[in-house]
């Protein structure tokens, strides 16, 4: 459907944000984030690739984008800013980017470090520099039907590029962080996998602050689920048939989503443990 399709192509253009050698902006704001325990040079390197993801990831929301004159070159081409950014693109923005940050970052114990160092730096960038608005404004009105549909539609493919590009001649700013992980993030005689899980629920009320979803509302919660939630947690997306299926019927005149009609199918699928609409694998 065009849901899917618009969210793929926002995707695919954050992917080549993501790529591309780092701005001398970004990589100057990252400059003074360091691993906060001594005697870990690689994972010092590790850390400061992941800001300068989060930070890219952050400013593909906002619609500021900058590039260098040249790979290593200490100048910048001019920022080219997307001013009066619809409603629409706000939206595939923010999902695509809190999906992706998710995916790529989520469940690495260092990214709550990161974004603490670095998301009052990045905002008054924003905010002062190119004029753009608060960081934390922009995804606002993103509410928890929303999220779940569209982490259910982008998820699979964003996990997938994900996993390859940590290994191999990903990025470095996907590459780097996992390269050094395991001499830092799990505990001795913990397994991986427990690690990142355990990271993931420890960071998730911190992504959901930095990327402006409004978590704090429990009026934008789904019975005892909330916003943090879904977007961490896998257990909530929905199978591709059902998934069909509760896009259809919210569809009215016009081929636009009744927004209160999703809602309560998702209401009710959450609230049915059993799940009549969710699934644990996905799209």
């Amino acid at each position: 459907n065009d849901l899917r399709k618009d969210l793929e192509k926002t995707w695919e253009n954050l992917k080549k944000w993501l790529m591309r050698w780092e701005s001398k902006e970004i990589a100057d704001l990252c400059g003074g984030v360091t691993w906060p325990w001594t005697g870990y040079t690689g994972a010092a390197i590790g850390v400061k690739e992941m800001c300068k993801g989060v930070v890219e990831i952050g400013y593909f929301i906002n619609g500021v984008e900058i590039e260098r004159v040249g790979q290593g070159f200490p100048l910048d081409h001019a920022a080219r800013i997307t001013e009066n950014m619809a409603a629409e693109e706000i939206f595939r923005r923010c999902i695509v980017g809190s999906v992706a940050l998710t995916e790529i970052y989520g469940d690495h114990c260092g990214l709550k470090v990161v974004i603490e160092k670095i998301e009052n730096g990045m905002n008054d960038k924003l905010t002062g520099t190119h004029r753009v608005g608060s960081m934390f404004d922009k995804c606002k009105g993103v509410d928890l039907p929303a999220l779940m549909v569209g982490k259910s539609l982008l998820h699979g493919r964003i996990k997938e590029w994900a996993a390859v590009n940590r290994g191999g001649k990903g990025p470095a700013r996907v590459r780097s962080p996992w390269t050094y992980w395991k001499q830092v993030c799990p505990p001795v005689k913990k397994e991986e996998e427990l690690a990142k899980k355990e990271a993931r629920e420890k960071n998730k009320e911190k992504l959901t602050q930095f990327m402006g979803l409004n978590n704090g509302n429990t009026q934008n919660n789904i019975g005892s689920v909330s916003i943090a939630d879904v977007l961490t947690g896998d257990q909530f997306l929905l199978k591709q048939d059902k998934l069909d299926a509760v896009l259809q019927s919210a569809l009215k005149e016009g081929d636009k989503f009744d927004v209160n009609s999703l809602t309560q199918k998702l209401t009710k699928s959450t609230e049915e443990k059993t799940g009549k609409y969710m699934g644990g694998e996905g799209a």
